[in-house]
């Protein structure tokens, strides 16, 4: 066997039971889930009665499954309802949706449900996409707002309402500004930020996740009542939403607090919380702090269908880790990610939403895997770097780094097992504590991970 071959079938045999670091982004829906890996491609599990999953049947899987075999996704986000469905971006800035389609939410002119990706228009400007309960909010990159989708509750922001049957399968413009940055889409209610960092929501207003001070109903974007200006980004739940300041990171809750979802921040005396990521759920919310640490209130994802239902009441850390990156929050499931690339995964799991390959609830974080063919496809197999000495006794050094920084390193046995080591100067790192043996030395860069093999005598 030559040493390519050798190299690669190490590859295989480490990351099959290593924790899995091929992941970018999730987004956690009703019943299904998907996450866009680090060489672009697409993936998917959970519930597909609508055809949601983007893979051409309407079989579930409890494990991730490829849609389709571009590998130029940009963002994704799952439909937060029942009537299932997806919405996705590619890097060229072209839209494309599939699933469920009662109420036009594709966005293709049908009201037909897909099971493979359809293009949204033959526009490549696309910016900030949200897939709600059943509508679909975006922005574009000249600062202009779009709706389509269901109309009930005013949901869309051009005064459609409730009962009116208007619902609209093609993209419609909100309004004639061109100052909106990101978007939020809930259930049955929107949110929007301005470029100067305003708040503005429109819709079901069910227990005031939009935060005004009008009637239930709110026909067009209202900025929110006080508090409503410095947001950095927002995130729209079931009855409940969240704001971030871009001073500071603080976290700023609105809506309904009855499952505990807004968490313990608005009384006299409660501790404040800053934040590098957010997200809310139907009934539950998770934040990672600015240290890094991941914690969520509201209902207690995972608890057994048959107990009653569990609230936190507020924030309660899951695990110890300080490395997360983000966070999605589904109906009654949640999916993480580390600055490393590891996807992890907790709560609900009858339609095999976790992605673990089984349907068994887990109140606490699930490995996700890489599949088998993200083995190798986000590893160096012909690597920039090197390593010398090889074979080495106490130090080694990593040569030919270029111009990117190193985020991360470590190294692993052929077992599997992960070893911290310490780094004595620059691109310098003492192994003198590890046994004899043949390691891989992962070195994370800021645009790649590349592994490199080495001998300890």
């Amino acid at each position: 066997m030559n040493a390519n071959r050798l190299y690669i079938l190490i590859l295989f045999l480490v990351f099959s039971v290593a924790p899995a670091q091929c992941w970018k982004s999730v987004s956690v829906g009703y019943t299904h889930a998907l996450a866009i890996a680090a060489n672009g491609t697409l993936w998917a599990w959970g519930g597909n009665n609508h055809g949601q999953l983007g893979i051409g049947t309407n079989v579930n899987q409890t494990t991730p499954i490829q849609v389709g075999t571009d590998a130029d996704w940009k963002t994704v986000s799952a439909g937060s309802g029942p009537f299932a469905f997806t919405l996705a971006q590619k890097n060229d800035g072209t839209l494309w949706a599939w699933g469920n389609n009662r109420y036009g939410q594709l966005g293709d002119g049908t009201f037909v449900n897909k099971s493979i990706p359809v293009q949204v228009n033959t526009d490549t400007d696309w910016k900030s996409i949200s897939a709600g309960y059943s509508h679909i909010l975006a922005t574009k990159n000249n600062g202009t707002l779009w709706s389509w989708g269901n109309s009930d509750y005013y949901a869309l922001g051009n005064t459609s309402g409730y009962g009116d049957g208007l619902h609209r399968n093609i993209p419609a413009q909100v309004g004639t500004l061109s100052t909106w940055n990101l978007v939020s889409a809930a259930d049955r209610y929107s949110l929007a930020l301005q470029n100067n960092g305003t708040v503005y929501g429109w819709g079901y207003n069910s227990g005031n996740p939009v935060g005004a001070t009008s009637s239930n109903y709110i026909m067009t974007p209202q900025a929110r009542s006080y508090n409503s200006t410095g947001v950095k980004f927002m995130s729209a739940g079931g009855s409940h939403s969240y704001d971030v300041k871009s001073a500071n990171s603080l976290l700023v809750t609105w809506g309904s607090n009855v499952y505990g979802q807004t968490g313990n921040t608005t009384c006299a005396g409660c501790v404040n919380y800053y934040v590098k990521d957010t997200d809310c759920g139907n009934n539950t919310s998770a934040i990672i702090k600015t240290n890094g640490s991941l914690w969520y209130t509201g209902v207690k994802l995972g608890y057994p269908s048959t107990s009653t239902v569990q609230l936190t009441n507020d924030f309660l850390q899951l695990g110890t880790a300080s490395n997360w990156k983000s966070v999605s929050v589904g109906n009654q499931s949640a999916a993480a990610i580390t600055t490393t690339g590891e996807l992890w995964t907790w709560g609900w799991n009858f339609w095999g939403c976790l992605g673990n390959g089984n349907t068994t609830d887990s109140m606490t974080l699930v490995p996700i895997s890489c599949p088998a063919a993200l083995n190798t496809a986000d590893f160096q197999v012909h690597p920039k770097c090197s390593i010398f000495p090889n074979p080495a006794n106490e130090q080694i050094e990593i040569t030919g780094v270029d111009n990117n920084q190193i985020v991360q390193l470590w190294a692993t046995d052929l077992a599997g097992k992960k070893y911290a080591l310490n780094q004595t100067s620059d691109h310098k790192l003492n192994i003198a504590a590890l046994a004899t043996g043949m390691y891989l030395l992962h070195v994370q860069f800021e645009n790649r991970l590349e592994v490199l093999k080495f001998i300890k005598r």
